[in-house]
């Protein structure tokens, strides 16, 4: 299991990045995102360095789609 994950495309925010990310990997749309956390996180052998913000809701509409690409969405 994992979730929702991506980057942020040229010109876009960290909340609609993690918006469209959502829509894309799950279906469903979601709003009102509240910043949970963040992860910094640094490879020591490729010198990559990741940051992954964390948000959650309540608010969200659509159908869950079966699956996609990465695997099954539960």
């Amino acid at each position: 299991m994992t979730f929702p994950d991506g980057k942020v495309e040229n010109g876009e925010s960290i909340f609609e990045s993690t918006i469209r990310e959502v829509k894309e990997e799950t279906g469903l749309d979601v709003k009102d995102l509240r910043f949970s956390g963040l992860i910094d996180w640094y490879n020591d052998i490729t010198h990559e360095r990741w940051l992954i913000f964390l948000f959650k809701t309540d608010t969200f509409s659509g159908e869950m789609i079966d699956e996609t690409h990465e695997g099954k969405v539960f």
